[in-house]
């Protein structure tokens, strides 16, 4: 036999501080969120009968050996793959205009051999229309996928479809178009004979009616790793005392732990039995959630779970209650789970005590684990297995006690029945601190900085010693969380503009003063802005802080500044002297010394003996500003052009340089 984790990627905490005595009961959704959130209703236009043009269909042939490879993840199950693909786009739909004059296109794609397949978008952008998907039989499996898709970003992958094909519709006005790129395919492989499908000692949860209200808590789950493998898992649903309302749902962060993860993610509720060992469920027939938000994640050495807001709480579900105070060793203790793949992996339970404790730590694969972080599941009926990652350890008041981490896991010739049943859960005790702000109405975590001012000097456009002036970013959040940097002028600037900050990791920001956005002299003032925001309605929103800057810059010789009004200048019908264009020329000196004009280039073209007539004067007096109309007959552009003066100062003799670009836009065309 062999000892696996529930899968797990490198996340790095400091030791957790055990809060004990915190608890909470479950809820079922409706009495907290009043069955109110779900998606609107849409209707998906009628399926037409004709499949897409060859053209608009790309078809996948059978998994090659190469892509057949497992990905090692623990315990987390593998049940598919990811196909790249070259970029499927609307240029390759086929058009059809329905009966009430919208326009429909279509594209088919299908992975030969699949029992389940999705696609993944980029740069989506549905426009004023609809975007669905239908399975082969024409039914819709997904959607509607409007604007830029459900982030808002138009990076997300579809709801799934059963089978070895989907078609992708959109629906719109004969005057609109969509934008997206499919580039890659989700590819799900049937049940292998001889695979760890549930086992004969398996234990149906619809035979324990006191488990009614628990097992609505509980999902199956599968998603697209970044490590390019599909897998399936288990979660639940979390009660939480804040008001806000939030579906919160947990599970292993060997699991998924990632944001794209996340995303990714499709959640079956009710996938079980009918009745106690009735036939087999159809997880197809199952209420779906697809996609949520990434609140908090640690691997082993935290505790081994990843928080998830999702998108809206399944109906008639279950809220979990949760306890931080550890079962007593040789307490009885309760598993709900979904062992293995589909189409037998419906939802199971499994019973046994806690047993104590082990000492040390443990390597499984690269991760570490802290023993005394996770609770001992001794098993006396029931089974986990792979598969089961991520499902909860209930009490004996059916509170989360543990998350599923890691287990035994057969060798060839032998089944999970065979096994002394055994599984480590990640303790909630030690995940409840990483999570409390999400479960308990506590305060918002404090943000600070260690210094409220930083100064710097500009002398000739040279930043003086010190350049860089560090300012520490600290929070009291035990988790890591996101930080934003705003500034309030561009030469103002920080090494990072965001980072992940924790109250064991704090950051050090230098900060400074970008000289060549400082060309006058003076005294400037701004202020950065340090902001967590708030990303989810499970969130806290943190107070923002802030640091005050000021730069002074001198100059020991003459700073001019050019500039052309209006900053773009549109032609007009020439007149009589044959221009084109009027636009005005103003020169200003800054540092205090007068200069003289000596240098004149528009484009590149010399006009320096023109500097008089066109300005009246070579001379600019000290802190002087001159302005001059200009009018000129000049080949209109829509590209940038480019005014140079030169000069110097016939005190000091030092030389100065000032530049100002602009736009000749063509004449505007007549209104009809």
């Amino acid at each position: 036999m062999r000892v696996y984790p529930f899968a797990l990627l490198s996340v790095v905490c400091g030791t957790a501080s055990l809060l004990y005595g915190q608890s909470m009961e479950g809820a079922l959704v409706a009495e907290k969120a009043g069955g109110s959130r779900q998606a609107r209703a849409a209707t998906a236009p009628a399926a037409l009968s004709a499949p897409p043009a060859e053209r608009s269909a790309l078809r996948l042939s059978g998994l090659s050996a190469a892509e057949q490879i497992l990905k090692p993840r623990g315990l987390a199950r593998q049940s598919g793959v990811v196909r790249a693909v070259e970029g499927l786009d609307p240029a390759k739909l086929d058009w059809t205009v329905l009966s009430d004059g919208r326009q429909d296109g279509r594209l088919l794609v299908e992975s030969a051999g699949a029992v389940k397949v999705r696609v993944h978008f980029v740069n989506f952008d549905a426009g004023q229309g609809e975007v669905w998907l239908r399975r082969a039989d024409g039914t819709v499996a997904g959607g509607p996928y409007t604007g830029q898709g459900p982030y808002g970003d138009g990076d997300f992958w579809s709801d799934p479809a059963e089978g070895s094909q989907l078609q992708v519709e959109w629906v719109g006005a004969q005057d609109d178009q969509p934008a997206f790129l499919i580039d890659r395919v989700s590819h799900q492989w049937p049940l292998a004979s001889g695979s760890d499908d549930p086992m004969y000692c398996q234990l149906d949860v619809s035979c324990y009616s006191e488990y009614a209200n628990a097992a609505k808590g509980v999902a199956n789950l599968d998603f697209v790793a970044d490590d390019g493998g599909v897998y399936i898992c288990s979660g639940e649903l979390v009660n939480s005392k804040r008001s806000q309302f939030a579906p919160l749902f947990l599970t292993a962060n060997h699991c998924m732990s990632t944001e794209t993860e996340v995303r990714s993610m499709v959640t079956y509720w009710n996938y079980q039995t009918s009745k106690c060992e009735g036939p087999a469920p159809e997880r197809s027939a199952s209420a779906q959630i697809s996609g949520g938000t990434l609140l908090a994640s640690y691997a082993a050495i935290g505790g081994d779970f990843t928080l998830i807001q999702l998108p809206k709480a399944p109906s008639g579900g279950y809220m979990l209650g949760w306890s931080a105070t550890d079962p007593d060793v040789g307490a009885k203790v309760t598993a709900i789970h979904h062992p293995g793949l589909p189409p037998t992996s419906w939802k199971r339970i499994a019973f046994g005590t806690r047993d104590v404790d082990q000492v040390g730590a443990m390597y499984i694969d690269t991760e570490l684990f802290p023993l005394e972080y996770f609770l001992q599941f001794t098993e006396t009926g029931g089974r986990v297995q792979q598969g089961s990652s991520g499902s909860p350890l209930l009490n004996g008041s059916q509170q989360i006690v543990g998350v599923l981490s890691y287990g035994l896991v057969p060798i060839d010739g032998i089944s999970y029945c065979d096994l002394a049943g055994a599984a480590g859960y990640g303790k909630f005790s030690v995940i409840y601190p990483m999570i409390r702000e999400f479960l308990e109405e506590v305060p918002a975590p404090a943000l600070k900085v260690s210094k409220a001012t930083v100064g710097f000097s500009v002398v000739d456009g040279v930043t003086q010693q010190p350049s860089k002036q560090s300012v520490v970013i600290s929070t009291d959040s035990p988790r890591p969380r996101g930080f934003q940097i705003s500034t309030g002028a561009a030469w103002l600037t920080p090494s990072v503009w965001t980072g992940t900050v924790s109250a064991d990791e704090p950051v050090t920001v230098e900060f400074s003063a970008a000289s060549p956005a400082l060309p006058v002299p003076g005294t400037f003032n701004t202020t950065a802005t340090v902001s967590m925001g708030q990303v989810t309605t499970a969130s806290l929103p943190v107070t923002p802080v802030t640091v005050s800057a000021s730069v002074n810059v001198v100059s020991h010789k003459p700073v001019v500044v050019a500039q052309v009004l209006p900053d773009q200048v549109v032609a007009h019908t020439p007149g009589r002297d044959g221009t084109n264009f009027e636009f005005q020329l103003r020169l200003e000196e800054k540092a205090g010394f007068a200069v003289r004009i000596s240098s004149l280039k528009i484009d590149g073209v010399v006009y320096s003996d023109h500097i008089k007539d066109l300005l009246g004067t070579t001379d600019l007096a000290a802190n002087g500003s001159i302005q001059a109309t200009i009018k000129a007959n000049l080949q209109p552009s829509q590209a940038d052009r480019l005014i140079e003066f030169g000069g110097f100062s016939p005190t000091t003799g030092a030389r100065w340089s000032a530049k100002a670009t602009t736009k000749f836009l063509p004449l505007a065309p007549a209104s009809e």
